[in-house]
């Protein structure tokens, strides 16, 4: 039961940061529904994503919503769908990953995750290494 309960949320996840890859403009902050009476939950975004490219790893650096919540990372190389690259503990304001091709491009975005059906994206960050690649702008070849 809890292995299908952990795949139904990582399916949602997987739907929400595909979606964020095709979403770049932000949005106002909704908010969750709530017992009657009660005030709204406040389900803002991550905020003041900050990315630093160390080549094969990049470390993302956030500030979090008022209220800790569970935090995933998504991303993938410019052109490509984007990915699962973790799902993080509430309160976590900071994720590195390895093993990255230092002669692309990659973007992510970070969720925080409300609810299985509510998670709200940061706006994209993306490294910086070279011009993205276009007709008249081929990407180059790595330098052995």
């Amino acid at each position: 039961m809890v292995v299908a309960a952990v795949l139904a949320g990582l399916a949602i996840l997987a739907v929400a940061t595909t979606v964020v890859f095709r979403f770049v403009a932000a949005a106002p902050a909704p908010t969750a529904p709530t017992p009657t009476g009660s005030a709204p939950v406040d389900t803002g975004p991550v905020t003041e994503v900050r990315l630093s490219d160390d080549g094969d790893s990049v470390t993302l650096r956030w500030v979090g919503p008022a209220e800790p919540v569970p935090v995933v990372v998504s991303g993938a190389p410019v052109g490509e769908p984007a990915r699962l690259f973790a799902a993080l503990q509430p309160g976590s304001t900071s994720y590195t990953t390895y093993s990255l091709d230092p002669a692309m491009n990659y973007c992510f975005t970070v969720l925080a995750v409300y609810s299985t059906e509510l998670s709200v994206p940061s706006g994209l960050v993306c490294t910086q290494r070279y011009a993205s690649p276009s007709p008249s702008n081929p990407q180059p070849e790595p330098t052995p």
